[in-house]
């Protein structure tokens, strides 16, 4: 029996965070992971993903929606999922230029498109200021909002 991956998509780490953590009770994140899983999706994202759910957990652990223990458990498991990460300067490069088209306020999460536009593939993310931000010049970004969000 093969395990061969059917289709690639890119993900951000709120996605992560809200799949990870209990403080967040919309299934629609644990559906949506399940179904990839069991599609044998792969699944990518830039290296900045474990920075980013690192501090997420960090803040969330400080405004006491999480306590410490559910904080390291839930970084634990985010480096168990699988996500295959990539990093190279050329990606740096086009997150840079796609900060600049769109005049964001900060070039973090543009990694995210930036790898999906290179590979061609959907971005699956639950930052709404982002996607109204570019939705028009990338329809392969895709908002994932649970109905109480």
């Amino acid at each position: 029996m093969t395990n061969q991956t059917s289709f690639t998509i890119c993900i951000d780490s709120n996605f992560i965070v809200r799949l990870l953590v209990g403080y967040y009770e919309e299934t629609i994140y644990l559906e949506m992971w399940n179904k990839w899983c069991n599609a044998n999706t792969k699944i990518v994202a830039p290296d900045l993903i474990n920075y980013e759910v690192t501090n997420v957990l960090w803040r969330l652990n400080k405004t006491n929606q999480i306590n410490y223990t559910q904080a390291q458990i839930a970084l634990t498991e985010s480096f168990n999922l699988g996500i295959e990460l990539y990093s190279n300067s050329e990606l740096h490069q086009d997150a840079l230029a796609i900060a600049e088209k769109f005049q964001l306020s900060a070039a973090y999460d543009v990694h995210y498109l930036a790898l999906a536009e290179k590979m061609q593939i959907d971005f699956y993310t639950c930052d709404k200021k982002l996607f109204n931000s570019v939705q028009q010049n990338f329809p392969r970004i895709k908002l994932v909002i649970a109905n109480s969000s």
